[in-house]
């Protein structure tokens, strides 16, 4: 059989082949080398040939082709979000369409990745209409039983009819003209949920969220391909309104095939019940789904099902014995447990590695691994395959071992830890034990004996009262690493070294680093690349660049380690490009919310000062989100506008959701 290597060797005549074996090979073995360079050379041929497209060209090639379409509206190239391929190889079917509201709405989408909605303004104004052009919903009369349309007043989605405004001041002046257009902007992307647990926070209620935090739910996204019909609402991935799935439920009653609840849509609800051979779910029919306000826990009687999509909270008597959602909610950008690839950061089981999976349809639970757990078999690796939640009240001893706990890709499994979750290495005498989380939502506390090196990368420890990370005994000879990761308050001794990348560390009100949670103790070596701080910091010393501290950062020994292109309350020697208030009273920090679980959380608000938003070592922002350039992706929608806004219209604002507050 001849191979791809063989293929020179196998043009010579049989007569030279028969000649080289008696010869032992010889040109067999220089045919050889020439053949691995012919390979080279067909892979550079076709490789040229693939950069010649924005679909498979390589990522250095995606700016001379920008250059070619005289594609200024793209992201900085080494840091071009995944949908900058689509908007290059769609510019020309955009340019020729400009003037659309539909367009521009599609191209903000493609350059920043967020949905967005355009106000054309003018279809909102009371005039005499052409006979051969009629819009029979623009009624100059409001309808004042109409619920929605009142609702709807001063929304992306407004429907009551103006008459031109002349005023020229306060915050909507100028908004209700004939050449007027407004843009709406939801940062943030879809993250779909399937089958997750929903918690239970007292009899017959439960939230969505697997932790009993209120959250937001999002309408499930669908593109659609008509580019001359603006987005409705429908067809973005936005907080879904109460009323507006009240109405759609009720026109769907009979024949069960609602826009927004269903297998598949917005949201979906299952009943599951355990049996001998697992879980058996089945699918809460929308007939028995009511939509209303749960903010104050209703006590009702029947066998209905009442959801509160604005807070995701879900009120049932149905029996049964745990409930399944699906669900869709939003998130400013992958960070933290979440929905997203992670294939990369993922550790490969191998023949040196115990191999675990869990899942709750198997009936093996994470309890039930751990128990498993024998460091004289060596390292172990247990992976979680689904999105359900894990109650765990054991504690590990390592042995001198590692043990890596990680999220299947596209999955996010919870950990609740009912105590705290203490890891002992009692064998430290023969190196440190390691633990890995990786895609975890976790929410307790987990406390280090000596010797011990934590790795947490893409999870969440829930910010709570008490400290996400902890030592006992003393804590010597720890290592503590946050990589893309939201944690709560980390409380290590001096002698222990922190290492905190891309994340957000949030002491929920007490100190966010320190030796205890009074703040009082010094805490651990701190070296910081593009995080943000949330709560008070002392430390031994410290390493940062790219930092945001939203609180006074304490030193035991200011002339070590170096900070730069950092925001500080307090002044601090060694530093370079750092900014910190000019005056006692002068707060130029502001972020969108600093509660975790909202859209925005840990963000920079517009309010923000320059010095911070574009103060990085790059010129963008500060902090988390540094990397993700959300910043930048913000300052380009302006430059969209001002080529793709319909000719002869003034647009009176551009709004990016959610707003402060």
């Amino acid at each position: 059989m001849t191979t791809s290597m063989e293929r020179l060797y196998q043009r010579l005549p049989a007569i030279y082949r028969r000649h080289d074996e008696i010869q032992g090979r010889t040109l067999y073995a220089l045919l050889q080398v020439m053949e691995q360079e012919l390979i080279r050379m067909e892979q550079e041929i076709g490789q040229a040939y693939d950069n010649c497209f924005i679909e498979t060209c390589q990522p250095q090639f995606i700016g001379p082709i920008a250059d070619l379409l005289a594609g200024k509206d793209l992201l900085s190239i080494d840091k071009v979000p995944a949908n900058q391929r689509r908007l290059l190889a769609k510019l020309l079917h955009y340019r020729r369409r400009k003037g659309q509201a539909a367009t521009l709405e599609s191209v903000i989408k493609d350059l920043s990745g967020w949905p967005a909605k355009v106000v054309e303004y003018s279809n909102l104004i009371a005039t005499t209409q052409h006979s051969q052009c009629l819009r029979l919903e623009n009624n100059t009369t409001v309808a004042v039983r109409d619920e929605s349309r009142l609702a709807s007043l001063l929304t992306p989605f407004e429907k009551l009819v103006h008459t031109v405004q002349i005023s020229s001041s306060g915050r909507y002046a100028n908004y209700y003209k004939l050449d007027t257009i407004g843009v709406y902007v939801w940062r943030g992307s879809n993250q779909q949920v399937r089958a997750a647990s929903a918690a239970q926070v007292a009899v017959n209620c439960y939230t969505f969220h697997a932790f009993g935090l209120d959250l937001a739910l999002v309408n499930g996204e669908q593109n659609t391909a008509n580019l001359s019909a603006p987005n409705a609402g429908a067809e973005l991935a936005i907080p879904l309104q109460n009323k507006q799935v009240a109405e759609d439920l009720a026109q769907h009653q009979a024949d069960e095939a609602s826009y927004f609840y269903g297998p598949g849509q917005s949201f979906c609800l299952h009943k599951v019940t355990r049996t001998a051979n697992g879980y058996e779910q089945q699918t809460i029919p929308l007939s028995a789904i009511k939509v209303m306000d749960l903010t104050d826990w209703p006590t009702l009687i029947g066998d209905e099902v009442v959801v509160d999509l604005e807070r995701g909270r879900i009120y049932t008597s149905l029996a049964m014995d745990e409930l399944w959602v699906d669900y869709h909610y939003a998130m400013l950008a992958p960070m933290g447990g979440g929905y997203y690839d992670r294939r990369d950061s993922l550790m490969a089981a191998d023949d040196t590695i115990t191999a675990l999976k869990v899942s709750k349809q198997t009936g093996f639970s994470l309890a039930q691994a751990l128990l498993r757990y024998d460091a004289s078999k060596g390292d172990y690796l247990i992976e979680i395959g689904d999105n359900h939640t894990y109650e765990l009240a054991e504690s590990i001893d390592l042995r001198g071992r590692s043990l890596t706990i990680q999220a299947a890709d596209n999955c996010r499994p919870c950990i609740k830890l009912s105590a705290a979750f203490v890891v002992h290495n009692t064998l430290n005498q023969s190196g440190q034990a390691r633990l890995s989380l990786n895609g975890l939502l976790v929410s307790g506390s987990i406390q280090l004996d000596d010797n011990i090196q934590l790795s947490v990368q893409d999870c969440t420890l829930l910010p709570a009262a008490q400290p996400a990370i902890s030592a006992i005994n003393g804590g010597h000879y720890l290592q503590v690493s946050l990589s893309n990761s939201i944690s709560g308050a980390v409380c290590l001794p001096s002698s222990a070294q922190l290492l905190v990348t891309d994340s957000v560390v949030d002491g929920k009100g007490g100190p966010a680093i320190a030796g205890d949670t009074t703040g009082q103790i010094v805490g651990p070596s701190l070296n910081l690349q593009r995080a943000t701080l949330l709560g008070k910091t002392w430390v031994a010393e410290i390493a940062a660049s790219e930092m945001i501290a939203s609180d006074t950062v304490t030193l035991l020994r200011e002339d070590r380690g170096r900070v730069r292109y950092s925001y500080l309350p307090n002044k601090l020697p060694n530093c370079d490009g750092c900014y910190w208030p000019s005056q006692p009273n002068d707060v130029p920090l502001s972020f969108i919310t600093t509660e975790y679980g909202k859209l925005g959380y840990a963000q920079l608000s517009q309010d923000c000062s320059e010095q911070i938003s574009k103060g990085a070592a790059d010129g963008l922002e500060m902090g988390v989100y540094n990397r993700f350039s959300l910043t930048e992706r913000e300052n380009k929608l302006q430059e969209v506008l001002d080529e793709y806004r319909p000719y002869s219209t003034s647009c009176q604002h551009l709004t990016l959701l959610p707003e402060q507050g």
